[in-house]
């Protein structure tokens, strides 16, 4: 995963790392009960975020240029 107009770096471990840790501390914290839940609500609150902040998620550089069936 990549941002448009950033470093061609892939960004997608870090931003799992911390999916990953929100949900667990959602689900330790009795907020969520299902942690597969808790992963997926984290993605969307990071999407909300990434887009408040002007940054647009862009397909990874290998499939850049192939097209979607």
């Amino acid at each position: 995963m990549m941002f448009e107009g950033e470093l061609p770096i892939d960004h997608e471990p870090s931003l799992d790392y911390i999916a990953q840790v929100w949900a667990t501390h959602d689900v330790e914290d009795g907020e969520i009960l299902n942690w597969d839940h808790a992963y997926e609500m984290a993605w969307s609150a990071l999407e909300t975020e990434l887009e408040f902040e002007g940054l647009e998620m862009t397909a990874e550089w290998w499939d850049r240029g192939r097209e979607v069936a």
